[in-house]
C-alpha cells in the first residue's frame, strides 16, 4: 500500500466516524424530542389538569373545526358533538354579563370565544365548549 491509499484510506475513515458521530447526535436529540412530546401529551391529558383554555377570534369555521387566531398565531380545535356553546351576553340596564346556552350554529367568523378543551391521550386536542364573548369585553 503506497502512501497516496493510506492517507485516502485514513481520510475516509475520519469521515466515516465524523458522519457517524452526527448520525448518533441527531438521533439522541429525536428521541429526546419524542420523549418530551409523550410526557407533555401524558401530563395534558392527566385527570388533574381538567383542560385548556383557548382565546381568539373565529377564523374558520369547517364542520365541527373552529380555527382560532390571536396575536398572528392560529390555532384549529376540533369541537366535540356534545359541546355546550354559551354567549356572554350584557342584558340592557345591567353591567353584569350572562352566559346563555346556545346553538354551535351561533358561532360565527369574526367572534372572539373561549374554548374550553381536553388533550386526549392520543394528543387530540377536543373542544368541550366555548364562550361567545361580547365585543365589549372581547380582550384586546
Amino acid at each position: 500500500m503506497n502512501k497516496k491509499q493510506l492517507v485516502v484510506f485514513i481520510v475516509a475513515g475520519i469521515i466515516l466516524l465524523v458522519i457517524g458521530g452526527v448520525a448518533g447526535y441527531a438521533i439522541k436529540s429525536f428521541n429526546k424530542v419524542q420523549v418530551q412530546k409523550n410526557t407533555a401529551v401524558s401530563n395534558l391529558s392527566s385527570k388533574v389538569i381538567t383542560s385548556i383554555t383557548a382565546y381568539g377570534e373565529i377564523t374558520k369555521i369547517d364542520g365541527r373545526e373552529l380555527t382560532l387566531s390571536n396575536a398572528n398565531q392560529t390555532l384549529v380545535v376540533l369541537m366535540a358533538q356534545n359541546a355546550k356553546i354559551r354567549i356572554l351576553a350584557v342584558k340592557e340596564g345591567s353591567a353584569t354579563p350572562v352566559q346563555q346556552e346556545t346553538k354551535f350554529e351561533e358561532l360565527k367568523v369574526g367572534q372572539k370565544v373561549n374554548v374550553i378543551m381536553k388533550v386526549s391521550a392520543t394528543g387530540v386536542m377536543q373542544g368541550s365548549s366555548a364562550v361567545i364573548l361580547p365585543a365589549a369585553t372581547a380582550k384586546k
